[in-house]
């Protein structure tokens, strides 16, 4: 079965099953990154249209020999136990006084996202862009945000740098920001541990180093990111976090971009090759991490003297797999 063929049995399927009382549609979704998925949407009698549910990885399981029935069960289980956060529609969008507490940012790749930045307000910030968003269910399993755009910077009668200044405030409050060990990190995953495990200390390197260079995955890394552990990226513009990291290290720090989640931390050193380090970031994207959570194939440094972040290194500018 070709694959649209698959998206209108699939949503003839779940229709059918709802009954009349719920209205399915098809809908494509512009994603970070320039990646488009195809999802479900269902709006109940009494709810206005539920989270999408994206069908792209349903149909990869079709591939595999899943029956079309049961892929079906799975769409409805999903949508049946999930609870549904304020859905957006039910925002008003043009009273900005009572949203302007919630706007917040994130960083995203500039160079991947030209079509995009062409319809929502942005800063550019190195090969990123700074766009903006209402926080709109900080208590929702979801953690749902509404992409500004354009058009609501008409209605509201402000400006680009209007929202930086509200962001810059808003973020940081409403997602702050954590740095723990990688290793840390990993024990939690690996273990099943809870958010209480103490944050270990930030501490300074040893005085003394090896004559070679060390492996990169013996170098005490760090993961910046939010307390939620989405878009944590954005963490890169906090004030306080990365000097106050660069202090306790007394050295500058290389930034590696691992998504738009989060970033690793590290010691700048003499013999670091950032190039070559740039080149890892970019094949790790390439095989490691989903498209629409890329961030960059850059390295960054923060300098304790300036306090400013400069790019380091020369990889190609977008995040999608380059053409043969």
């Amino acid at each position: 079965m070709v694959y649209r063929t698959f998206l209108m049995q699939v949503s003839a399927h779940i229709q059918k099953s709802l009954g009349e009382g719920c209205r399915v549609q098809l809908i494509q979704v512009q994603k970070n990154n320039g990646l488009i998925l195809d999802g479900l949407c269902i709006e109940g009698q009494n709810t206005s249209c539920s989270p999408t549910i994206y069908l792209n990885s349903y149909y990869l399981e079709y591939q595999k020999g899943i029956p079309l029935e049961t892929i079906c069960l799975f769409i409805l289980e999903a949508y049946k136990s999930h609870t549904v956060a304020p859905a957006i529609s039910d925002i008003d969008f043009s009273n900005f006084l009572s949203l302007k507490n919630q706007i917040v940012y994130r960083l995203i790749n500039s160079a991947s996202n030209q079509a995009l930045l062409k319809e929502i307000p942005h800063v550019r910030f190195l090969d990123l862009a700074i766009v903006f968003c209402i926080y709109l269910s900080p208590d929702s399993p979801g953690k749902m945000t509404a992409l500004i755009r354009n058009s609501h910077l008409k209605t509201w009668n402000i400006s680009s740098e209007d929202l930086f200044s509200l962001a810059m405030v808003n973020t940081p409050r409403l997602l702050p920001p954590s740095i723990r060990s990688l290793t840390s990190v990993m024990e939690e995953i690996l273990t099943g541990c809870s958010d209480d495990i103490p944050q270990p200390p930030v501490s300074s390197d040893s005085s003394e180093e090896s004559s070679d260079r060390e492996d990169l995955y013996e170098t005490p890394l760090y993961v910046l990111t939010n307390q939620l552990g989405i878009y944590g990226a954005s963490c890169l513009l906090y004030s306080r976090p990365l000097k106050n990291f660069a202090d306790s290290r007394k050295t500058d720090i290389i930034i590696l971009p691992s998504s738009i989640h989060e970033v690793l931390l590290i010691s700048d050193r003499p013999d670091i090759d950032y190039e070559a380090l740039s080149q890892m970031v970019m094949e790790i994207n390439l095989s490691d991490v989903p498209l629409e959570d890329r961030l960059s194939n850059q390295v960054y440094r923060y300098s304790r003297e300036t306090g400013k972040i400069a790019l380091l290194s020369h990889a190609p500018e977008t995040v999608e797999k380059p053409n043969p």
